[in-house]
């Protein structure tokens, strides 16, 4: 598992977020933004605490694409839901 990263160490985009999350879990936004297009490919949770503006900005095309299995990764194998 890899461990969540560190505020001194944050990603300034949700593309490079992403990367860096397993399967179940989560990314946060710690600041007030207008963020890039993003894909999500596999099963995570995108999260923006009250307070917080996490405006994904596009000019075409789709803000946000969801390319992930029906089935989470995480969840495969244990059988968890």
């Amino acid at each position: 598992m890899t461990p969540p990263l560190q505020p001194r160490a944050t990603c300034r985009g949700f593309a490079r977020a992403i990367t860096q999350t397993n399967a179940g879990g989560k990314v946060i936004v710690l600041d007030s933004a207008r963020y890039g297009p993003v894909t999500i490919t596999k099963s995570i949770s995108l999260i923006a605490p009250a307070g917080i503006y996490a405006g994904i900005t596009v000019f075409s095309g789709d803000g946000v694409t969801v390319n992930a299995p029906a089935t989470p990764s995480c969840c495969a194998a244990c059988g968890r839901r």
